[in-house]
């Protein structure tokens, strides 16, 4: 097995960098408790979310085999290792949302335990320590992901394990048939997590093919246990098939700005997070001497680092060029893997700016920088921590307080359905299928994607009987209620206008900014 010694010299700092220490597992050990607090702490007084009912409902499936068929329905539209990973999890610790959450929080640790594994082949243990709980923890788009119950912690995870295999490998150019194993296995995981998952291992594959340019090695065997991991698209192309649908006649998501590249780039961080940039250039500036009196070639840059670190920031501009283009998918959740290429990138400029021995007042200005943005941090977080309250417990009650229990009431929006059928099932609540009124122009964006998710879960037998066509319903029905939205067309298409029914309001609640208004509806004799 031939090792790249040429591209470590092995001085200090890289001894360092290379061990792995009880500190590192006390750090591990104290994130971990710190992303279970923070995920209890956010979900606390927060109901389910629409998105979360929807893998909710298909990973707690009672039949493991009609799990797999409403999967393959396009009942949702993760990855089979998600749903099997979930319906283990939720076997062990309930099925309520905060457990769901709670497997989110675990993949956001997994990830960054293996993205600290691999930072520490590089890097040493204080800059490790301090760059990688920056970028998971100020970066809004991961603390998002702490309050929701979805699959974007477990390709987060993903993502990072196939980094870390990338690292195993750019040590070895002859890996031996345990890490090929573990490749394959790796990408297999990524790919079967989210679609988005064939992107992300498509990237890092590039990251590994432009290494071995720069060393100029040809690896076959690295790349086609790579490649092979894709077999996982196979059986999940029914599953993307039905969830292409979706997106017809169009997405949810409108084309990005100049204004979206330049926050996802920071992730979405507010301005106090900006301090970080400005004390960054201050080290650069004060360092420039130190660099220009040592010449530091690229190997001991870090050059894997580096490449793979560039090769995922890549994917946001790339996802924003594409989606100016066509169905826009540039939206925080999708970019999140990205958070492992910043880290590494932020790692490799910290250890070659700010070396193991250093003067004092380069120290003092770490300190204060560290402090700086734990408190701006902090002040961000909690100053925004009614927004990771939405929706609350309180809306679905105080909708059931206004509503009959043995009567049907029949509601717009696909959220309030979906959040209020799984906290509320004493109400007989319906969902009308009515493509003519959910196209028109004046319908909200969403409309689309929600109708063909709905009908995808009557079709994979979620709640079949609660959903069902506008026409046959208003045929049989000559007494019902209804939740309706200002921005709906269904209600006023369907029944306010029309001659043969009489509306009258019965009340209004809130849900987030908006007010929806109950009606009682009955045929006219």
């Amino acid at each position: 097995m031939q090792k790249l010694s040429v591209t470590y010299d092995f001085t200090m700092d890289q001894y360092e960098a290379r061990r792995m220490t009880t500190s590192d597992t006390s750090w591990l050990v104290f994130w971990l408790v710190a992303l279970f607090a923070a995920c209890i702490f956010l979900s606390h007084g927060r109901q389910f979310w629409s998105d979360e009912v929807f893998d909710w409902t298909v990973a707690r499936d009672p039949s493991f085999h009609h799990m797999l068929f409403a999967w393959r329905s396009g009942a949702d539209v993760g990855g089979i290792f998600f749903y099997l990973g979930a319906r283990a999890w939720m076997r062990l610790f309930g099925e309520s949302a905060l457990a769901l959450r709670l497997f989110t929080a675990f993949g956001v640790w997994i990830a960054l335990a293996f993205t600290w594994t691999t930072a520490r082949r590089w890097f040493r243990l204080e800059i490790v320590a301090v760059c990688l709980p920056f970028c998971w923890l100020t970066a809004h788009s991961v603390l998002r992901q702490l309050m929701i119950g979805r699959f974007y912690g477990l390709l987060l995870a993903a993502t990072a394990a196939v980094v870390y295999c990338y690292a195993l490998a750019a040590e070895d150019l002859a890996p031996n048939y345990r890490l090929l194993v573990a490749i394959f296995a790796t990408n297999c995981l990524l790919v079967g997590t989210h679609p988005l998952g064939v992107l992300y291992s498509g990237v890092i594959l590039a990251a590994t093919l432009i290494l071995d340019a720069t060393r100029r090695t040809w690896r076959p065997k690295l790349y086609l246990a790579a490649i092979a991991g894709w077999i996982i698209l196979w059986p999940y192309r029914f599953t993307l098939q039905a969830s292409a649908i979706v997106a017809k006649p169009h997405f949810w998501t409108i084309a990005p700005t100049g204004d979206d590249l330049r926050n996802a780039m920071v992730f979405w961080t507010d301005e106090l997070q900006w301090l970080w940039a400005i004390l960054l250039v201050a080290i650069i500036v004060f360092s420039v001497f130190q660099i220009a009196k040592k010449r530091t070639p690229l190997e001991k840059m870090h050059a894997p680092s580096l490449i793979v670190g560039f090769a995922l920031m890549a994917v946001i501009p790339l996802l924003w060029f594409l989606s100016l283009r066509g169905t826009s998918y540039f939206v925080d959740r999708y970019l999140l893997p990205t958070i492992i290429g910043a880290a590494l990138l932020q790692c490799a400029a910290f250890q070659y700016l700010v070396p193991r021995v250093r003067p004092r007042w380069l120290t003092s200005i770490l300190i204060v920088s560290v402090a700086a943005v734990a408190a701006g941090s902090a002040y961000s977080f909690f100053n925004d921590i009614h927004w990771y309250r939405e929706p609350p417990h309180s809306y679905t009650d105080s909708l059931a307080a206004l509503l009959p229990k043995n009567a049907p009431i029949v509601v717009e929006r696909v959220d309030i359905f979906t959040e209020a059928t799984t906290t509320r099932p004493d109400l007989q609540l319906l969902y009308l299928l009515d493509w003519d009124t959910v196209i028109l122009p004046e319908s909200p964006r969403g409309e689309p994607s929600g109708y063909h998710e709905l009908e995808n879960w009557q079709r994979a037998g979620y709640h079949a009987a609660a959903i069902e066509p506008s026409a046959q319903f208003l045929t049989t029905h000559s007494d019902f209620w209804v939740i309706s939205d200002p921005t709906e067309l269904w209600f006023d298409r369907r029944v306010r206008n029309n001659p043969a029914f009489e509306a009258e309001q019965a009340g209004t609640f809130r849900r987030e900014d908006s007010t929806e208004t109950i009606w009682h509806v009955r045929r006219i004799p």
